[in-house]
């Protein structure tokens, strides 16, 4: 399964943008994502970049096409996360 890049998740992190992937204009979305695990909940912040060129990244990034989302591998966590980002747009 694939997954939209994000921080460790920690009770507190204190630089969320620390771990951002590309450097960018980065906005903070209204609302949280929230999902129930068998042994934890998650609360997530959803953070939004507009980039001009697709940027060169790592072997462990690739790039999907947000109208081809659907047809990714993606947990429904990260669903989740894809929707929050999408509503702000």
């Amino acid at each position: 399964m694939m997954e939209i890049p994000s921080t460790p998740w920690d009770e507190d992190p204190s630089d969320p943008l620390a771990h951002a992937p590309v450097s960018a204009d980065w906005v903070k979305r209204d609302g949280q994502v929230r999902h129930v695990f068998t042994h934890f909940a998650l609360e997530l912040d959803v953070y939004t970049a507009r980039i001009r060129r697709r940027p060169k990244l790592g072997a462990d990034f690739r790039w999907a096409p947000v109208d081809g989302l659907d047809r990714v591998a993606l947990p429904s966590v990260m669903r989740k996360v894809v929707r929050l980002a999408q509503q702000a747009e």
